[in-house]
């Protein structure tokens, strides 16, 4: 029964992890950002969207570690592909982040700070930052699968214990 519960639980940490994950990307490039470009001047539009974007790294940090937490709940009860799917895919997942948020953006907010936002060197980060976030968004739609798929054997396995 507690095997059940903890099973339970990674797969609801997991899950909400990726929805929150998901929702952020989602909210920001489909809700916000095409707005914000759209009624205000470029460079104005790019200072706030710089300062939420800022936030939603934070959001996604919080997203990450409900992820893992969820993963190792899950980990000790999860049958063997799962344990190497789950890890393997949120390692991937942290890598993107980190390439975003800690590399790319800060390369963006210097460049909009020199007042090169328009320049090339600024299209081409913010090109590779839409396709990681792209790949991520994809990589998260797969962890939400993986995390929720309960093979029967380790169903009736949990019902014994």
């Amino acid at each position: 029964m507690l095997s059940r519960i903890r099973t339970t639980l990674g797969q609801v940490l997991s899950s909400l992890g990726c929805g929150v994950w998901l929702g952020v990307i989602v909210m920001l490039g489909a809700g916000v950002a095409p707005e914000l470009f759209g009624v205000l001047e470029r460079s104005e539009a790019g200072v706030i969207n710089a300062g939420i974007i800022e936030r939603m790294h934070s959001i996604e940090l919080v997203a990450v570690c409900m992820m893992l937490l969820g993963m190792l709940l899950m980990y000790p009860l999860t049958p063997v592909w799962r344990k190497f799917a789950l890890p393997g895919l949120n390692m991937v997942l942290v890598v993107l982040y980190a390439m975003r948020a800690w590399n790319i953006a800060p390369q963006m907010d210097a460049l909009r700070v020199a007042g090169e936002s328009g320049g090339e060197a600024f299209q081409e980060l913010h090109g590779t930052y839409f396709a990681l976030t792209g790949i991520q968004a994809g990589i998260t739609f797969v962890c939400v699968f993986v995390a929720l798929a309960v093979p029967k054997d380790t169903t009736a396995a949990q019902q014994k214990s």
